[in-house]
């Protein structure tokens, strides 16, 4: 039991808090390519701790790991993104979607290459 909760509690932690920066109000001067890394940046570390998760609780290991950590953490973005529609303060863009999917996979990749150096 508690390999699984120090697997899985960071990610909900972490997803939670996605969650909560990306409904509050947008906060002013934040546009153009710095707004697309941060997406990027937030998707990366989601699947890098979905991926960590999936092998410290033994789920999934190897590139059917890093496959399922993508879609996930690809489709919580396109939740997301969606949500925000629905908000009077914010508005999904597709190319906010583009840089969660491509952090996403790099983060994903990313977990597999390191775990993989550590034998």
């Amino acid at each position: 039991m508690r390999k699984h909760l120090w697997g899985w509690a960071p990610l909900a932690l972490y997803a939670g808090l996605i969650l909560l920066v990306s409904l509050e109000p947008s906060p002013a001067g934040l546009s153009g390519g710095w707004d697309k890394l941060y997406h990027g940046l937030a998707y990366l570390g989601l699947a890098f701790l979905l991926m960590r998760a999936l092998f410290v609780s033994g789920a999934s290991r190897g590139l059917a790991a890093a496959a399922a950590a993508f879609m996930a953490a690809a489709a919580y973005g396109g939740i997301i993104e969606f949500l925000q529609s629905l908000t009077e303060t914010r508005t999904a863009e597709l190319m906010d979607g583009l840089a969660n999917g491509t952090g996403a996979a790099i983060g994903a990749l990313l977990y597999l290459f390191l775990n993989s150096k550590r034998g």
